[in-house]
């Protein structure tokens, strides 16, 4: 029994340390493992963590993006015509700075700016690992952040003249592509290289000046990244020899102290990036501080109506910058549905008139006024959508010829397209053309002539209806047969409409009822036509018969 007995104390003691030897050899087949585990997880969620940063960076730079880009383009279009940048070219670069900014909110400036409060965490760290070894890099962060204040009043002033220079520079290129037929008519492309090759060797003079102290910032900053690796592995050497800390916490000393100044070394880069960025913001708040047309808060009067009645009262006006009114103590009344031509030699004031009447500009002095309501206290875009307008420079944006037709009614049907085409004469060409009404017209109408271009401005005119028709030197690029049948096309059109001609053709005269002559700004006559072309008539007549009882006439 006591055989049987010890036979299973053994078989017990044989099968624990069996138990016990088994359970070691999966212990030490199983720890590498584990730490293998452990390890590959760490990555992992270190890789997941830094991708999910970098998303929603990445995503809140896009919406950034929609919004502001959208907000920029609505005060671009909000603009009033007098606070507009003489040159195109240098408001449409100012415009594009706002990709710069995009670029940086959404780069790793916000990515190093979150990492920055972890600097004194990783600092605090070393100090409970190493002690003293904490001072190489406790000095280096102050030293790398002074160096970056100190070269930013530099760099600054660079950035500043840099983007100016870029904005002239892209100012001189879209001018040049713009009007390219007029520069080769003229013999002026060694004048154009000159004034490009000019901005762009100054643009890049500054841009250098700029990368050189950007690139000293990033040098010094690897310098004392460098300095600080070897700072710790000395401090913690002696730490070692003193017996205070271990080879581990030395090489976990090190490890931690270039994750606290890895965000520094991106300092002098970021910097850089940050001065092109506040630029560019100073720019686009230049650009969002300039006055537009419907000021925040200002409530307009709606207008769902209008007869047709217009009226000058003692106006006076004169363009931003200009020391002569175009337009002197102007007074005159039409009536609704009336006929009236304004004529007058070149810089009288015609335009300036249509400009008014639309409300592009605002009087000086006095008021216009549509219905006996000035068209300050109406909404800008009311007073538009009733009158129709032909500028005298008719300008196509990219797309059909259905496309411009309807680019101030987008809800308009083909029907209403079609009508509008057959009265302004746009169907007797575009019915030829095998692409009829998707006839692609290029950039700026450039597929089609200059009379074709003027039809398309009327039908834009005519489409929407409209009470009150302005035409500024509408047949200027039409031959004589064409001139007629718009004349006749736009004699069915009128009706009722209350129409304000700007002409030099004495044909278009027909249409009006009442002509009224404009001299240096202010009316010469204002009469109705039958008695203002009979006396152009007799003036014609005087001076040819003056000029026969000159000596030497034949």
């Amino acid at each position: 029994m006591q055989c049987a007995g010890r036979s299973r104390d053994e078989r017990r003691t044989v099968g624990a340390v069996t138990a016990v030897a088994l359970a070691s050899r999966f212990w030490g087949l199983g720890c590498p493992k584990i730490f293998h585990e452990v390890a590959t997880l760490l990555i992992l969620f270190d890789f997941i963590l830094k991708s999910l940063r970098a998303y929603f960076v990445d995503n809140a730079g896009k919406r950034a993006d929609v919004l502001l880009s959208s907000r920029i383009f609505e005060q671009v279009l909000n603009l009033k015509l007098h606070a507009c940048p003489s040159s195109s070219g240098v408001f449409a670069n100012r415009l594009r700075e706002f990709e710069t900014l995009r670029e940086f909110f959404s780069s790793a400036f916000v990515v190093a700016l979150v990492d920055l409060p972890f600097i004194l965490l990783f600092l605090v760290i070393i100090y409970l690992i190493g002690g003293s070894v904490v001072l190489a890099p406790a000095i280096a962060v102050p030293v790398v952040l002074l160096t970056g204040v100190l070269l930013q009043w530099p760099l600054r002033r660079a950035v500043d003249k840099e983007i100016d220079q870029k904005s002239q520079k892209h100012g001189v290129i879209l001018e040049t592509i713009g009007a390219l037929e007029t520069v080769k008519a003229l013999g002026a492309e060694s004048r154009m290289q000159m004034e490009w090759e000019r901005f762009v060797g100054q643009a890049a003079k500054t841009s250098l000046g700029a990368r050189l102290i950007t690139g000293t910032g990033i040098n010094f900053s690897q310098m004392i990244m460098q300095l600080v690796t070897v700072g710790v592995v000395v401090l913690g050497v002696y730490q070692i020899i003193a017996g205070e800390m271990s080879i581990g916490g030395l090489i976990a000393c090190t490890i931690i102290a270039g994750r606290a100044m890895a965000p520094l070394g991106q300092i002098a880069g970021l910097l850089s990036r940050f001065n092109h960025a506040m630029a560019a913001l100073k720019s686009l708040n230049e650009i969002m501080a300039l006055p537009v047309e419907r000021e925040p808060g200002t409530r307009f009067l709606s207008r769902s109506e209008v007869r047709g009645e217009v009226e000058f009262k003692d106006l006076t006006f004169a363009y931003p910058g200009a020391e002569i009114p175009a337009l002197r103590e102007l007074n005159f009344h039409i009536a609704p549905g009336e006929k009236v031509a304004f004529i007058g030699p070149v810089g009288s004031g015609k335009t300036t008139v249509s400009r008014l009447l639309a409300g592009f500009y605002e009087p000086t002095e006095g008021a216009v006024l549509i219905d006996s309501t000035d068209v300050r206290q109406i909404d800008p875009a009311d007073v538009r959508s009733h009158i129709g307008m032909v500028m005298q420079e008719v300008i196509l944006f990219q797309g059909t010829v259905r496309d411009n037709i309807a680019i101030g009614a987008p809800f308009a049907d083909d029907a209403m397209i079609l009508e509008a085409a057959k009265l302004a004469g746009v169907h007797d060409f575009v019915s030829r053309h095998p692409q009829g009404y998707d006839w692609v017209v290029g950039e700026r109408g450039s597929a089609l002539s200059g009379g074709q271009r003027q039809a398309i401005g009327l039908a834009r005119a005519l489409l929407s209806n409209p009470d009150i028709l302005v035409l500024d030197e509408p047949t200027s690029m039409m031959d004589m047969q064409a001139e007629k049948a718009f004349m006749t096309r736009l004699g069915q059109a009128l009706g009722d409409k209350t129409l304000v001609l700007i002409t030099h053709r004495p044909t278009l005269l027909a249409l009006v009822d009442r002509i009224i002559i404009l001299g240096n700004g202010s009316i010469v006559r204002d009469d109705a036509r039958s008695r203002v072309m009979r006396m152009a008539k007799k003036a014609t007549e005087a001076k040819r018969q003056k000029a026969r009882q000159e000596p030497g006439h034949e």
